[in-house]
């Protein structure tokens, strides 16, 4: 059987592109945060619903999906699921559930930019000789030894920060 080079040619691009595809593909993991807790103080949602989302990222490093994620809405109000068993008459466990899809492409997103944010900020203003003030509204600024001010919010980087001079 004779195969002319224009059919390799022909099935290597086919190959080569449904590689590429399977490469770019994305897929998706599910992983949970179980925390004990009494029934009258149980635990921060926001903070365990990160601790979930954490877990499922490093499941999906750990297979090799270390792009770019779309989650899940998985409650009215939040990307994760929250259920409960009760332990005794007093305790119970809650378990955040989290999900997303993961690609194999890109740069994975933080689960709390405005906190690594406000991180970096503090530490470039400390950095420079600056004053570092956190304002009861949530929003910080740098004030600096020429006069001027950098202020950012609490919901910054969302909301971009502001310059003032005197």
């Amino acid at each position: 059987m004779k195969i002319s080079s224009m059919t390799v040619i022909a099935i290597l691009a086919t190959m080569s592109s449904t590689t590429l595809l399977a490469e770019t593909g994305t897929e998706k993991f599910e992983a949970t945060k179980t925390i004990s807790g009494g029934s009258l103080n149980p635990p921060n949602p926001r903070d365990a619903c990160i601790e979930a989302k954490k877990n499922v990222t490093e499941k999906a490093a750990n297979a090799g999906y270390k792009g770019a994620v779309v989650w899940d809405h998985l409650s009215s109000d939040s990307d994760c699921k929250l259920s409960t068993t009760r332990v005794g008459t007093l305790g119970y466990y809650y378990t955040f559930t989290a999900k997303g899809a993961f690609s194999k492409t890109g740069v994975q997103a933080s689960l709390e930019p405005q906190k690594e944010f406000k991180a970096k900020f503090k530490d470039g203003c400390k950095s420079s000789n600056g004053s570092w003030i956190e304002n009861p509204d949530g929003s910080y600024q740098c004030n600096t030894s020429s006069g001027e001010t950098n202020l950012c919010f609490k919901d910054t980087p969302d909301r971009p920060c502001i310059h003032k001079k005197l």
